[in-house]
């Protein structure tokens, strides 16, 4: 009972702007909730999703952000891409939880960044593909995926390379239901970042099924779609 009430209190801290960064470098602060997100008992399944959720709250913070990703060995990118393996009903706040930490991530590296791992590419590959009913899971992996794509290293293997991927943004980028309009704008935005790679630009300028997915989503007459419509018309601009 200690531990679950200390761990709600980072929660509630981390939340605030100014401490994410205290919390962060006090080391046995790091640790104690690294430890805790690490938890697999189902006994201490509240005290692992706390914990997550503090992470996740902090990994928002752009200084923290970038020493999180730095501690790649058994640090805060290790827990998360563990949390966000666990396909149990059980664990999916926490898995949801951590593949939004994914994707706070995803916006650190240059040369390295998540899609040159491995395991991490894996399982965004698998969260972007996972039922439209499981919407944020989805959602934060094509923010994930929308964010390594704007890095020159990763554009040309994302899309040549990926074989699952070209039909999961396209089927994102068809997406009509309001709730599903987040996930939309990022397909569409990972496509435009995509397209800026000459030869992604070759391949995507044959691919009718891309080009009918970027028409009907400048198409769209709905107010709320105007990012949508502003990402499918830059990228149709380059593949027409």
């Amino acid at each position: 009972l200690l531990r679950e009430a200390a761990i709600r209190i980072f929660f509630s801290l981390a939340l605030e702007t100014g401490n994410k960064a205290s919390i962060w470098e006090h080391l046995e602060s790091r640790s104690s909730l690294l430890t805790a997100a690490s938890l697999a008992d189902v006994a201490e399944r509240k005290i692992r999703i706390c914990a997550l959720g503090a992470l996740q709250s902090m990994s928002s913070d752009h200084d923290v952000r970038d020493a999180m990703w730095s501690d790649q060995i058994a640090g805060a990118p290790h827990v998360f891409l563990e949390a966000a393996k666990s396909d149990e009903p059980a664990n999916r706040i926490a898995r949801i939880g951590a593949i939004a930490s994914l994707q706070n991530l995803s916006n650190c590296g240059t040369e390295d960044t998540l899609w040159q791992n491995p395991e991490a590419r894996a399982v965004l590959l698998e969260a972007v593909s996972r039922p439209f009913s499981d919407r944020r899971c989805r959602s934060c992996a094509l923010g994930a995926i929308r964010n390594l794509a704007s890095k020159a290293l990763n554009k040309e293997h994302m899309w040549s390379e990926e074989p699952t991927l070209r039909p999961t943004l396209l089927e994102a980028g068809s997406a009509k239901a309001a709730e599903d309009r987040e996930g939309r704008e990022c397909a569409l935005a990972a496509c435009w970042n995509l397209v800026s790679n000459s030869n992604n630009c070759a391949l995507m300028k044959q691919d009718s099924e891309l080009r009918q997915m970027l028409e009907d989503a400048c198409r769209s007459t709905d107010p709320q779609d105007e990012r949508v419509r502003a990402y499918a018309e830059a990228t149709l601009k380059y593949v027409t």
